[in-house]
């Protein structure tokens, strides 16, 4: 890579006010603050819930836990008003239980896409979280009656997430930064592969190395 193209992406970060160490390292946030009314592996009739409830206030704005697009709004059995939100890489996020429903469409993290309900099946307000991958639950880890606090980091790392990067700001042929000030590069593997680059790795591409 020439070092005109590494100036150019250097320059992006000095213009947006933004370096590689205030990148967010979180895969997904929590959508809202509240108490852990149920975990991941709380007993069910068909095995255990697979989910993180987060119980507090009704009409709380609940937050998108990571950029995507709200692929599904509606009434779903016991969801209640469910809101899903499709990410890259075959990851999902489900919110239930919503008492309404906030925006739709391609959406930012923590953009408001509904209020925290209790509808369909349950027993109090509370926002019913999962993960998904291809459709299948993955684990979301918490312990009953944690705090959760809104637009902090889920402490777990989810597979595949870093393999494109997310929605570009500027860009040259062979870097990119991001929309949280991530430095993305170019891989060997090939035009559709790209990694995060740290401090050091930046200055040895835009040096030419």
């Amino acid at each position: 890579m020439t070092g005109s193209r590494g100036i150019l992406a250097l320059g992006a970060l000095a213009i947006f006010g933004v370096t590689t160490s205030s990148a967010r390292a979180n895969d997904f946030d929590w959508p809202v603050s509240g108490r852990v009314s149920d975990t991941y592996y709380s007993s069910r009739p068909y095995g255990y819930h697979a989910a993180i409830d987060i119980s507090g206030p009704s009409g709380d704005a609940v937050g998108a836990a990571r950029a995507g697009y709200v692929s599904y709004r509606g009434y779903n059995g016991g969801y209640g008003n469910l809101v899903i939100v499709n990410h890259e890489a075959g990851y999902s996020t489900y919110y239930a239980h919503n008492i309404a429903f906030g925006q739709a469409g391609n959406v930012a993290r923590m953009t408001t896409i509904s209020y925290r309900g209790s509808t369909g099946n349950s027993t109090g307000p509370h926002v019913h979280f999962e993960i998904r991958r291809y459709g299948s639950k993955l684990y979301v880890p918490a312990s009953m009656w944690d705090w959760i606090s809104k637009g902090t980091g889920v402490p777990w790392g989810y597979t595949g997430l870093t393999s494109a990067p997310p929605p570009v700001v500027v860009h040259s042929p062979q870097m990119i930064l991001d929309s949280v000030g991530q430095v993305w590069a170019k891989n060997s593997i090939g035009a559709s592969g790209w990694t995060r680059e740290t401090p050091a790795g930046i200055k040895a591409i835009s040096a030419g190395q």
